[in-house]
């Protein structure tokens, strides 16, 4: 069944996917702690040989660390990715799964073969990166910030463009 998952650009991404591992693993299947997610462009199929091993994201990882066995369960795993800093929000992205792929990043794009099972679709939130905006000094200023899965209780902190990349502000 077609799962969804969503994370967020500047918060740690972790992606849980249900199912019936007990089963699975009652009936010596795999070791679940040994399972790993990609996350493809849905332009793919999943069992498709890649086109990139870049990580979609700056500071993700992909495919995921394997799940620490305390985030196997039952009915659900947990993966994480990492914390996603850069590059474009989209909803264009989906699922690969595989129950024991080789352990460590692919070496080469064949590998991406290994995640043939498609479990769903994947959206990364965030707002639209290079965004421009002129207000001007003493009167009332507007911000629209524009991008994908963005709420009224997302936040902007306006900075000098001298006080150094977002994330790495001195206090």
């Amino acid at each position: 069944f077609a799962q969804a998952a969503e994370c967020f650009l500047g918060e740690g991404c972790a992606v849980t996917l249900a199912g019936l591992f007990k089963y699975y693993a009652a009936e010596d299947n795999p070791d679940f702690q040994s399972s790993r997610v990609l996350i493809m462009p849905d332009t793919h199929s999943c069992g498709a040989e890649g086109t990139t091993l870049a990580p979609p994201w700056v500071g993700m990882e992909n495919p995921c660390p394997r799940p620490n066995v305390e985030e196997v369960h039952d009915d659900r795993i947990t993966y994480r990715l990492s914390i996603p800093v850069a590059n474009p929000p989209t909803r264009s992205y989906q699922l690969c799964w595989d129950s024991n792929p080789p352990n460590g990043k692919p070496g080469t794009a064949k590998l991406y073969e290994e995640y043939r099972v498609g479990v769903g679709t994947f959206t990364m939130n965030g707002p639209y990166q290079g965004q421009s905006k002129t207000c001007n000094l003493g009167a009332s200023c507007t911000i629209q910030v524009e991008g994908i899965g963005l709420t009224n209780t997302n936040h902007v902190l306006l900075i000098s463009k001298y006080g150094g990349p977002c994330g790495n502000i001195p206090p």
